[in-house]
């Protein structure tokens, strides 16, 4: 009975990890728009998508940059809106090389930051801030932006800057900011110029512009100017075309996120599945302590799995996002799981996987394909949820959503009565069906990755 209590202490630790991984994972699938806060990618009224949008129909050369470091031929004006994304565990925000940026500028290129909070690059060139947002007016702010909060609801207040840049090229008018930062000045810099001013904000300098060598370093307090909600109001617009110029136009996607290298341990933080790790670990090490027992007996001791480590951590991977993910998201992470392992082994990017499979051998070809039939035939109906907030109505007979309350229409009651619910004796071994084949499919994904790059190292 003493040898046994390792066994139950894990059991313990592995269900209180899954309770804290489905808690986080819910928060997560209810905090608004996926995309980062600020993105090219996010359309919603916190996002960038109109500005690159508007810079393409320009006819103005226009790029995303997704890497840490700027091409050596990447000229022009480089325009970066951070939201303050952590890296992992809680480390430094993620960021563009300050170094190679401060230099970048001074080859004659020009970076506008529009952010409520001081940036490395201003630390580097050590401008100073006037008057910082409250930190907790700050975190509301970033909280009810990310989850898609109506505009109107989001706290802080508005303010119009008066720009005073004319001899600069910038157009006579007013800058929109909602709660800006705003800088000290620097009035015996020569290189330092005030763009704009907020009168009813004790005349504080809430944009300005710092010469480095032949280009230029435009600061703005806050990123209203260049969100979809705000973009075209006052003077935003005409403000950021005249900083933008003839282009090209660069847009800094690193510090959102977005091009960072994907790998399982990535993913389970950025999913909000950290306690998984810890479980892993704990497991682990109660693995390594019974097992180096010197006088434990041979039913006690603990065996390897047959089929290695890594298949192994795999399917349980697959297992654990069944049990602590709906159906529907547990389907779409997986399947990007299966693509982003299939893109590592062919050496390609996940949208080019399906035509790189082509070009395997017949039978790898085969199972590869068989494999993406398999992710499909498990995909759960989507059309089936709230249009509100997602839940799943199969089964509804109330014509209401019991989650958030929002009348259905008629079209979609009709759609619910058609389908037909699956008998209570079947509906067990379904979901048990359903989540082996989310294990399996993994499983599968990493044995072909496997063979994927035997067979290249064979050919090479």
């Amino acid at each position: 009975m003493k040898r046994r209590w390792p066994f139950w202490l894990t059991m313990g630790a592995l269900m209180i990890g899954a309770l804290l991984a489905y808690r986080s994972a819910v928060f997560s699938s209810r905090s608004g728009d996926a995309a980062p806060l600020y993105s090219t990618r996010r359309h919603d009224p916190y996002g960038t998508a109109a500005l690159y949008t508007l810079a393409i129909e320009r006819g103005l050369e226009t790029r995303r940059i997704e890497q840490p470091t700027l091409d050596p031929d990447d000229r022009g004006t480089l325009i970066q809106v951070p939201n303050g994304t952590r890296g992992a565990f809680g480390g430094a925000t993620y960021h563009l090389q300050t170094r190679q940026l401060a230099d970048w500028i001074a080859q004659g290129n020009t970076v506008v930051q529009l952010s409520r909070v001081p940036t490395e690059l201003m630390g580097h060139f050590k401008i100073a801030v006037a008057k910082e947002v409250p930190a907790d007016l700050l975190e509301s702010i970033r909280g009810e932006e990310t989850r898609g909060a109506n505009p109107d609801e989001v706290p802080g207040t508005n303010y119009l800057a008066r720009l005073q840049g004319e001899d600069k090229g910038l157009p006579d008018g007013r800058l929109l900011l909602r709660e800006p930062m705003s800088f000290a000045d620097r009035p015996n810099d020569p290189r330092w110029s005030v763009l704009a001013r907020v009168p009813t904000y004790g005349n504080a300098i809430v944009a300005a512009e710092l010469r480095v060598g032949r280009g230029r370093l435009i600061l703005v307090g806050a990123p209203t100017p260049a969100i979809n909600e705000t973009l075209g109001q006052e003077s935003n617009l005409d403000f950021l075309l005249s900083t933008i110029g003839d282009g090209p136009v660069l847009l800094d996607e690193w510090s959102h996120g977005i091009g960072h290298e994907a790998t399982i341990i990535g993913f389970l933080l950025e999913a909000g599945l950290l306690p998984i790790l810890l479980q892993v670990g704990f497991v682990a090490a109660l693995y390594v302590w019974s097992t180096s027992q010197p006088h434990a007996s041979d039913d006690e001791q603990m065996s390897a799995p047959e089929a290695g480590v890594g298949a192994g951590q795999v399917a349980t991977l697959g297992f654990l996002y069944s049990r602590s993910l709906a159906p529907d998201a547990t389907a779409e992470r997986v399947s990007a799981e299966v693509t982003r392992r299939l893109a590592e082994a062919l050496r390609c990017r996940p949208h080019d996987v399906c035509a790189r499979v082509s070009s395997l051998a017949p039978d790898l070809r085969q199972r590869c394909e068989q494999l993406f039939q398999r992710l499909a035939a498990i995909q759960p109906p989507r059309d089936v949820r709230c249009p509100t907030c997602g839940y799943d109505l199969r089964g509804n007979v109330t014509g209401r959503c019991p989650e958030c309350g929002a009348l259905l229409s008629s079209e979609l009651r009709h759609h619910i009565a058609q389908l037909a619910p699956s008998p209570p004796s079947t509906r067990g071994s379904m979901k048990l069906q359903t989540k082996a084949a989310f294990a399996d499919a993994l499983s599968l994904s990493y044995e072909l990755s496997q063979e994927i790059r035997r067979e290249s190292r064979v050919a090479n």
